[in-house]
């Protein structure tokens, strides 16, 4: 066990070093193991690097600010409505 920390001790003298000489670079990171996520919590407890959350954007942060104002959620019908509105729309505009 102390050799595995002794080990990660070493690698975070690396990284630090390897930092210092580098300009701030943001990066993402797909994480496939969690053993890596701890690696990446230990290089943020060291200040080494900076977590940030990703910001939802897109078409999932306009649903939900339009889910917070509706004061109900549609019916299916009136969904099938507006589906049907917005294609006979752009049925006539590209045949027209």
């Amino acid at each position: 066990m102390m050799e595995k920390l002794q080990y990660k001790k070493v690698i975070f003298n690396k990284v630090k070093d390897y930092i210092k000489d580098k300009d701030m670079e943001i990066i993402s990171v797909e994480i496939l193991n969690p053993k890596a996520a701890q690696l990446l919590k230990d290089l943020a407890d060291l200040n080494l690097i900076a977590i940030k959350d990703k910001p939802s954007t897109g078409f999932a942060s306009v649903l939900k600010k339009m889910r917070s104002k509706a004061t109900s959620a549609p019916t299916l019908e009136e969904i099938t409505r507006e589906v049907e509105t917005v294609r006979t729309k752009r049925y006539e505009k590209n045949n027209h």
